[in-house]
């Protein structure tokens, strides 16, 4: 049965006609109305006599953008039988970044949410530094986490030159400063005279299990003969371990060094720091801590992350 003249049916599936830059692009009203608050608004105001969107004699006419960003727009906008069938869109990169763009600007929220999606799922087309560019330029948050955390752990660092000149001398400055005080950049350091220990900050020392901070107050040292007093959060490295104690400590979410507590020295006498560490966070009770821990997590750099960046966060 057909729907009867003028019907709602009609009105929904109404013709409209863009035109950017020198190409007209035809689509359906009721589209952009539900994909956009901002064209929703525009299709509110009374058209006139003009027929405004009408056909390709009178289109409405988009000025200040780019028809290649429309046109990729509209492939989202418009799936072909293949895409809805599939999920996925065939969209090139910068094709993403186009529709990116537009969907950004006329308030398109789950369009900007599949756009952001289907980038950058892997750093292998961008760098770290432009993506902290493309994070600020579009608003996202979590590629403005992502670009931070690779800059801080990655095992091939930009130069500081190229962070300065792309992301301004604070932000480098910050990362730089993160890189020394969350990564084993700035953890680990050799005795001034004997080159088999290893200078250990005792205030970045985790639980292996948990990853707890384990010295977060003054401590005595275990020796009768040197009992120094040591602040351990604040003196960086008032501790030793010997080289050969240390192995590689990785996980999914956890990259550093370990080695047993009994294997951490004084620096003021070198004999053993202390008798026993305990980890509050493991067990009701505080437990006895067979490794410890100095590194990173993704968590961690996160939370750092958040922490020196907030204020712009805040903006994104």
């Amino acid at each position: 049965m057909q729907p009867p003249e003028g019907s709602k049916e009609e009105e929904i599936w109404e013709v409209v006609v863009f035109k950017v830059e020198n190409r007209l692009f035809h689509s359906f009203r009721h589209i952009f109305v539900e994909a956009s608050s901002v064209f929703e608004g525009m299709f509110l105001l009374p058209q006139g006599e003009s027929g405004e969107g009408c056909s390709k004699e009178t289109p409405i006419v988009l000025h200040g953008y780019k028809a290649n960003h429309f046109a990729s727009l509209r492939k989202v906008l418009h799936p072909t039988s293949k895409h809805v069938a599939s999920g996925e869109f065939d969209l090139s990169e910068q094709e993403w970044l186009g529709a990116l763009r537009l969907s950004t600007m006329w308030e398109m929220e789950e369009i900007r949410e599949l756009c952001i999606e289907n980038l950058y799922t892997e750093l292998g087309s961008i760098t770290s530094p432009d993506l902290l560019l493309a994070a600020r330029e579009f608003r996202v948050q979590s590629w403005f986490i992502k670009a931070i955390t690779t800059m801080l752990v990655a095992f091939n660092h930009a130069p500081t030159e190229i962070l300065i000149s792309k992301l301004g001398l604070s932000t480098a400055c910050k990362i730089i400063d993160m890189k020394q005080n969350t990564t084993l950049m700035g953890a680990l350091a050799i005795h001034p005279d004997e080159q088999s220990l290893v200078a250990i900050p005792l205030g970045r020392l985790r639980c292996s299990v948990c990853y707890t901070l384990l010295f977060t107050k003054r401590i005595k040292c275990a020796n009768r003969d040197c009992r120094a007093d040591i602040d351990a959060p604040a003196n960086f490295h008032c501790a030793f371990i010997k080289a050969e104690a240390a192995t590689v400590f990785r996980t999914m979410e956890a990259l550093g060094v370990s080695f047993a507590p009994e294997a951490i020295c004084c620096a003021y006498c070198e004999r053993q720091l202390c008798l026993r560490v305990t980890c509050s966070s493991c067990a009701n009770a505080p437990v006895e801590v067979e490794k410890v821990f100095v590194g990173y997590t993704r968590l961690m750099l996160g939370t750092q992350i958040v922490e020196a960046f907030r204020e712009e966060l805040e903006e994104i």
